[in-house]
């Protein structure tokens, strides 16, 4: 299931571009159906706000009325991003602590998710403080104090809402408490018995779904609001690791298994009683994700280079997506409306939006994103400064 980063030695111009537009990871190896992964997150956080931009509302037409329905389900994405969150980032704690591999140095943990993840957060975040500035939509004066609660991870926290500079980082903060607790939390790794362990993530998990405040909103803005998320992560990593050996079975009963429970778990956020759903959420996540590593036709599909170098750069494509969204749908909102039915205008905005914010996220990938994937870069910023004070 791990291979290497895609080569740079290629020939073709696809080759290439892919080359170019490919993540560099810390280790040097990836997995590339966890990226396939987050290409159904990120995609279905931009549909559905393509569908809010858009006013959805009800219609008569029954096409219109299922697509509406689909999309206003995109929301989910972001779970994806939380499951996927913690399988990344406790995959080396569990390898020392189920394989025997070497152990995280703690520091060298916090500095690597700080200089990789902190810049193009930050750039984005004042990028956009200035051009909503520029373009009129606040002044830089009152926007401060919501710029300082997201530069700190904090704005959930203090407001009890979305950012207003960029209300997409509100699921940033909940990954930022849950990197600044990973070494704590992937302790449960250290439980030997296999049975135990998964039943502690588990029992662990659906103990706080029941047990917190649903109408809280800062709770549900928070690690604790979305913990079950993160227990599908660690509970897919244990499987992946402990059970499959790294090597998944690669069983046509995983797909049918995943792709029932990817219906089920879209179709089951409908439940208005929030423990039930969550619960029921939690359980699907875990199999539709369990199916789409441990199947034949999902692992193929998630494992396309396309597909998974389109994931690879969802972090851009996710802090940068709504901003264009908003400025984008209502300039092609004044024709498409002569479409009638709301499925044929959702159609051509989505043919429309979706390469351009693709093709602009990736110029910001490979321009602020990618040169922090580097482990080395504080090195090389300071030995290129160096030289340009000595010429």
């Amino acid at each position: 299931m791990e291979s290497a980063p895609i080569s740079t030695q290629t020939l073709t111009w696809s080759e290439r571009l892919l080359a170019r537009l490919s993540r560099e990871t810390t280790s040097g190896r990836f997995i590339p159906q966890i990226d396939g992964l987050r290409s159904i997150a990120v995609l279905s956080v931009f549909f559905f706000h393509l569908a809010d931009q858009m006013r959805t509302g009800s219609t008569g037409d029954p096409l219109s009325n299922v697509t509406v329905s689909l999309v206003r389900r995109g929301f989910l994405g972001v779970p994806i991003f939380f499951a996927i969150s913690a399988f990344i980032v406790g995959l080396p704690f569990a390898r020392y602590w189920l394989e025997g591999a070497k152990r995280v140095k703690i520091s060298q943990f916090y500095t690597r998710r700080l200089t990789r993840l902190e810049p193009p957060y930050f750039f984005n975040l004042f990028l956009l403080w200035g051009i909503g500035a520029v373009l009129g939509y606040w002044t830089l004066q009152e926007k401060i104090p919501s710029l300082l609660g997201s530069l700190t991870y904090q704005h959930n926290l203090w407001f009890g809402h979305f950012s207003t500079v960029n209300s997409v980082v509100w699921s940033l903060e909940i990954e930022f408490q849950f990197y600044f607790l990973a070494p704590l939390l992937t302790y449960v790794f250290a439980i030997r018995s296999p049975l135990w362990r998964r039943t502690t993530i588990a029992a662990v998990a659906l103990a706080v779904v029941l047990l917190r405040d649903p109408q809280n909103r800062r709770v549900e803005l928070s690690l604790l609001g979305q913990i079950e998320y993160f227990a599908v992560g660690f509970l897919l990593l244990d499987i992946y690791l402990a059970r499959w050996k790294t090597a998944p079975p690669a069983r046509r009963i995983w797909d049918w298994i995943g792709l029932v429970s990817w219906v089920g778990f879209f179709a089951f956020s409908r439940i208005s009683e929030p423990q039930t759903r969550q619960s029921l959420l939690f359980a699907l996540l875990l199999l539709a994700m369990v199916g789409s590593l441990g199947g034949v036709f999902l692992p193929r599909v998630l494992g396309n280079r396309w597909v998974c170098t389109f994931g690879g750069m969802c972090y851009s494509f996710y802090l940068c997506h709504q901003w264009l969204l908003v400025w984008m749908t209502p300039v092609l909102g004044s024709w498409t409306q002569s479409l009638g039915a709301f499925w044929k205008q959702f159609l051509v905005q989505t043919l429309i939006q979706l390469p351009v914010v693709t093709i602009i996220t990736a110029l910001l990938f490979v321009g602020v994103e990618k040169p922090f994937m580097r482990r080395d870069w504080p090195q090389r910023l300071v030995a290129w400064w160096r030289g340009l004070r000595s010429s």
